[in-house]
């Protein structure tokens, strides 16, 4: 449940760099959204083979999941503002 709310604020984020480079804000937020599961999904196997399925090793499964989830935002946030920023013209409107 925490991720959720991490998430929202996360793409909340995201939208903001994107508009300010000129993106679509929609696009990188479910980007972000994408990567954040696909890499909440690696680090849930990684963690089973490093830890194991087990009950008492569950807080440990946890932290690695939300780890590596953190680690694909990131890499998304990175891609994102190593985009060019939006041009504007002298009067404050686009090119």
């Amino acid at each position: 449940m925490l991720d959720i709310i991490i998430l929202y604020f996360i793409c909340k984020k995201m939208g903001r760099i994107a508009t300010a480079k000129g993106l679509k804000p929609l696009n990188w937020k479910l980007f972000t959204i994408f990567t954040w599961i696909l890499f909440e999904v690696i680090g849930f196997l990684i963690a089973v083979n490093l830890f194991g399925f087990r009950k008492d090793n569950a807080i440990a499964v946890m932290l690695f999941v939300v780890a590596f989830a953190f680690g694909g935002y990131l890499i998304v946030q990175f891609a994102l503002d190593r985009m060019p920023d939006q041009k504007k013209d002298g009067f404050g409107g686009s090119m």
